[in-house]
């Protein structure tokens, strides 16, 4: 829950409000059939709210909270078990909604105008870690956006995705 809500916080879409029904968001591609329905929620704004309101079926889990050891909700005392797995990181690479959020901080990133992709750069790693980044990592990340230009890809989006999927975004350090 809390990987979830760290992206919808730093890609600006994390709808504060607190209470009411639970939500149901947008499921990835290839899901397929969820017993009992899954009503998608027309307010994309209201699918962007904390983790905590995601409804939960007992026998069909979010798949992201899958992914990241959500408690079974079958058990009346569940335990988390804490675990890192390669299917986190596929989890995290291929969701279209991880994507979504990526391009979300992309655009957060250029709301100024005139911004030199140095400065794009840092404030991207200031949402991301909190900090600005170092003279390797900026070298890197310029080079990356410039490589993936010439490749015909947003740079800054794929840039903001990797940061999501590293490890000083997901854990503690």
């Amino acid at each position: 829950e809390a990987v979830r809500d760290s992206m919808l916080a730093v890609s600006g879409l994390l709808n504060p409000q607190a209470g009411g029904p639970g939500v149901f968001p947008k499921l990835p591609a290839g899901t397929g059939q969820v017993r009992g329905g899954w009503r998608i929620n027309e307010d994309p704004k209201q699918a962007a709210r904390r983790s905590v309101y995601i409804f939960v079926r007992r026998n069909n889990r979010y798949p992201m909270m899958q992914a990241f050891d959500m408690p079974s909700a079958a058990e009346s005392c569940a335990y988390r078990q804490p675990t890192v797995t390669p299917s986190q990181s596929l989890e995290l690479m291929n969701d279209d909604v991880v994507l979504d959020w990526a391009k979300a901080l992309a655009a957060r990133v250029r709301n100024d105008a005139g911004m030199s992709v140095d400065s794009q750069v840092a404030r991207t790693f200031r949402f991301a870690y909190g900090r600005d980044p170092s003279e390797s990592e900026k070298t890197s990340a310029v080079g990356f956006i410039a490589k993936e230009k010439l490749l015909g890809a947003d740079g800054l989006v794929s840039l903001a995705h990797s940061l999501f999927l590293s490890n000083e975004f997901l854990y503690l350090e």
